[in-house]
């Protein structure tokens, strides 16, 4: 809707972000997150421990035109997150780096996320959301909840709270979870594979 030109009001401009990934001996080389000071245009390279203790350096920020063209590793900037990884925590030179991987966020011009009512036309936009919607989706969630009171004039249905069911699952080798009832998945994104892969092949050599 938003990219219609009669009432376009911000452009979706992608950027690519590509991470190093450590192997499990560099655990314990940090504690916790290690940020830059931030820019008007990213948070900066990070070096931080992914939920499997695989120590990980990213993302970049390479702003690009194409939306629809596969994301590649760049060496160039391949040897950049391991020269900042290894000036940030020089012990990390003495591990390996088992993965990469990188992909696209939909950035905007605008470094603000683009929440925007349009009454006249029953629609509203809740755009140019990053990895920090994570983080911030109790707030964005307040925030177009008002809007839609407030501009639309609609209250929200009441609904009773239902308790979510706890599902048990197993990795595999393979790179897949599976559920009861024999339901298997492929597990898509490159941290949890590359965590629960490794883990469950150490784990088996128990």
């Amino acid at each position: 809707m938003e990219y219609r030109k009669s009432v376009r009001s911000f452009l979706i401009k992608p950027r690519k972000g590509q991470y190093l990934i450590f192997n499990k001996t560099a655990k314990d080389v940090i504690s916790s997150s290690i940020l830059p000071v931030p820019t008007e245009i990213t948070k900066g390279i990070i070096v931080f421990k992914s939920v499997y203790d695989n120590v990980i350096i990213g993302p970049t920020a390479e702003e690009t035109e194409d939306r629809h063209a596969s994301p590649t590793i760049d060496s160039a900037i391949t040897t950049r997150l391991w020269n900042h990884g290894k000036k940030t925590v020089p012990s990390l030179s003495k591990h390996d780096i088992v993965h990469m991987y990188t992909g696209v966020r939909p950035a905007t011009e605008n470094k603000d996320y683009q929440i925007i009512a349009r009454p006249d036309r029953n629609w509203l936009t809740v755009g140019g959301i990053r990895s920090t919607g994570l983080s911030g989706c109790i707030g964005i969630a307040d925030h177009v909840l008002s809007q839609v009171k407030d501009k639309f004039g609609i209250e929200p249905s009441k609904s009773s709270w239902e308790t979510i069911q706890k599902v048990n699952f197993n990795f595999t080798k393979n790179g897949t979870v599976m559920f009861p009832h024999g339901i298997e998945h492929l597990i898509t994104h490159p941290l949890t594979f590359t965590g629960v892969t490794r883990q469950t092949i150490s784990q088996s050599n128990l």
